[in-house]
């Protein structure tokens, strides 16, 4: 099983960045399984995959998964502990 880190490197979730906002970055594991599908893991947070047909469909799906576990993490255990 082949395994690629990428990083998630900016997140607009259908606003506008201002200049001054931070920008989050997340670790993302690829792999691809023996039916070639891809596999798409963030390991900051518990239990956040997703999947698609390609690279670019898995991390389209994994960024709407790390949103919603943004978006529960007070009440989401997680890997990492936020400041």
């Amino acid at each position: 099983m082949r395994a690629l880190l990428f990083w998630i490197k900016t997140f607009k979730f259908g606003r506008k960045i201002q200049p001054k906002e931070m920008k989050l970055h997340f670790p993302v594991i690829i792999e691809q399984d023996e039916d070639n599908v891809i596999i798409a893991s963030c390991p900051t947070f518990v239990g956040c995959h997703s999947n698609g047909k390609t690279v670019d469909e898995a991390m389209a799906n994994i960024k709407g998964v790390i949103k919603i576990c943004l978006g529960e993490r007070g009440k989401c255990r997680t890997g990492t502990n936020f400041l």
